[in-house]
Parts: C-alpha cells; structure tokens; sequence
C-alpha cells in the first residue's frame, strides 16, 4: 500500500506575486481567512496550496483563473527538489562559464548550463557563547566577612572567575545560489566568507557592495534564467527586496521557482 500523493497548485508567474492581491484570491478561493492566507504566502510563496485530492486542486486552479492567475497542478512525485548546495568560497568568472577546484581539479559549468538564479540577504538569529567579566571585589568581599555556606561560595565562584552564557542576536548572511539544468548541481556562494578577488578593479570596500557586484557580474553571462525576488530586486535597485525574514523562506521561494524550470507544465 503506497501514500496517496498530495496535489500542488503552483503560481506560474513570478511577477504576479503579491501578498495582498494573491491573499485576497486563495480567501475567497478556499473560505479562508486574509491573514491566514497571507501567513501562507510568506511561507510558501507561490506553492498556493496543497492538497490530497486532485478534484480540490482543480477546482481551485479554476477559482483562480477568474481572478486572471494563472497557476498549474503538479503532484508530489513531479515536484522537482532543490539539490545539495556546494558552497563555493572561491571562484573564477570565464568567458565560457563559472570556474573553481573541486577535489583539487579545476571544474567548469557553462554559463548556459544555469536555468535559476536566486539571491538574497536573509535574517538569521545568531547564537554566540561568551564570558561574563568576573567581580574580583565581590568574591574578596565575601570571604572577609566570613560568609562560607555552599550558596554563597557557588555565587563567588561565578563573580570572581566569570562564567559563560549563551546570547542570542540577529545577524545576516548575503546568499546567491545558482542551479544547472546537468547533473542537478547547485552551487552557492555565501557573501560573508567569499572571496571577492575575482571582481579585479570592481571589488568595493564592504560585504553588501561586492556582493552586489557579484552578481550583476554574473548575471551578464546569464540567458533565459529564472530569477528570484532578491535577484530582481538587484536588477532594479530595488534593494530593500533583497531581504528574507528566514533561510526558510528564502529556500521555499526556491523550491517554487524550480518547479518553473520544467521544460513542460500542464
């Protein structure tokens, strides 16, 4: 006995996606509350739905196209995954594609081999373990007053020596993936930790800055590519787009563009 496969309604269109108007259709569609489908939308971008019964996911590809959205219905087994990233940290830009040492052989992927681009800023939360200073006043303070319970020798312990703590903070990481159609290869290129000497005389003087430059680097070798959010904020200098809330989200929009790279939809 196998599972019975789920059915996804996916958006077909990168630049009809917006929250509001998109929320405003799956609502009416589905009996739903707005914000439901909004908190939908920003976790899923344009995977619409998912459901077990086909019937259901045609009847909501129909509700859709009267609000001019045009999607397409794939099931599970069609879903096309995101490969494993390579994380590259660095690389040359050649005239015939993107170079770098793999296993300490030179590797090359045609520029025309890459059929999705995403790029972005995304927020992450960083754990950082760090060391109280220590109060050496404090300790000396108790041991001349006498002061020798087990309490107060644990709470000198700590004041004199210090002691370590885990703090929690937001930070960013700049990511640019870029998915070939041959062997499923993904590599990724995280802006923090690359190195920048392949930009010669363009390299800037901050991480934002080569990182864009990156890209746009890139993306003039690039042809009939989709492009992610963050990647057509670039194009437009339109930064404020680059931004993701989490690598969660930055990876579902990912995972709906690939469903875009198909050679066929239905």
């Amino acid at each position: 006995m196998t599972d019975k496969p789920f059915y996804f309604v996916v958006l077909r269109n990168p630049s009809r996606f917006n929250h509001s108007s998109l929320a405003d259709a799956l609502a009416s569609s589905l009996s739903v509350l707005k914000v439901d489908a909004v908190m939908h939308l920003k976790n899923y971008w344009g995977l619409l739905h998912k459901t077990q019964e086909i019937e259901k996911a045609q009847k909501l590809q129909e509700k859709l196209r009267e609000w001019g959205i045009d999607t397409f219905v794939i099931s599970t087994a069609e879903v096309k995954q995101l490969p494993a990233v390579k994380v590259l940290k660095q690389a040359s830009l050649e005239e015939h594609g993107l170079a770098f040492e793999e296993e300490g052989q030179k590797k090359s992927l045609p520029w025309n081999s890459f059929v999705l681009v995403g790029a972005g800023q995304v927020i992450e939360i960083e754990t950082v373990k760090k060391r109280t200073v220590g109060d050496g006043h404090y300790a000396k303070h108790l041991a001349t007053t006498g002061i020798s319970f087990v309490s107060a020798v644990r709470i000198s312990a700590d004041r004199h020596k210090g002691k370590e703590v885990i703090e929690k903070k937001p930070g960013t990481t700049f990511l640019l993936d870029l998915i070939a159609r041959e062997n499923s290869e993904s590599i990724r290129i995280k802006g923090n930790s690359f190195n920048y000497s392949c930009l010669g005389d363009k390299m800037g003087y901050n991480v934002l800055i080569n990182f864009k430059n990156l890209y746009q680097e890139i993306s003039n070798f690039l042809t009939d590519v989709v492009k992610n959010q963050g990647a057509r904020s670039i194009d437009a200098d339109d930064m404020a787009k680059l931004k993701y809330i989490s690598e969660n989200s930055y990876e579902n929009e990912m995972l709906w563009l690939m469903q875009l790279t198909r050679k066929s939809t239905n």
